[in-house]
C-alpha cells in the first residue's frame, strides 16, 4: 500500500516492520487519511507578489512608466496562479448525481 507522509509529502510503500517516514522519521498510520493540499497555482502567485514589490522599486527609483506597466503585468501573473489554482479544486471535486 502507497502512503503519504503528512509532514514532508512524500509518497512511498507502508511497511508494518517500520511504520515510519523514509524522509523525515515521522510515524506513519495507514488508517488516518490525510487529505492532500492543492497547490497548484501557488508557486505562480508567490512569483507575481514577488515581481510586483520588485516593480514597485522600479517604480518609485527609475520609471514610473515601466514600474506601473510591470505592477500591471505582475497582478495579471498573479491572477494566473489564482485561475490555475481554482481550475484544479474544480477538477478534484467528485461528480454527485443530483
Amino acid at each position: 500500500m502507497i502512503i503519504q507522509c503528512p509532514n514532508c509529502g512524500v509518497d512511498q510503500e507502508f511497511d508494518k516492520d517500520y511504520p515510519y517516514c523514509s524522509n523525515c522519521g515521522l510515524y506513519l498510520n495507514p488508517d488516518e487519511k490525510k487529505k492532500r493540499k492543492n497547490t497548484a497555482g501557488e508557486n505562480i502567485k508567490g512569483v507575481g507578489i514577488i515581481m510586483f514589490f520588485l516593480f514597485i522599486l522600479l517604480f518609485f527609483f527609475v520609471s514610473r512608466f515601466y514600474g506601473g506597466a510591470g505592477m500591471i503585468i505582475s497582478f495579471l501573473v498573479f491572477l494566473l496562479g489564482v485561475v490555475r489554482k481554482n481550475n484544479e479544486k474544480d477538477k478534484k471535486m467528485p461528480e454527485s448525481d443530483g
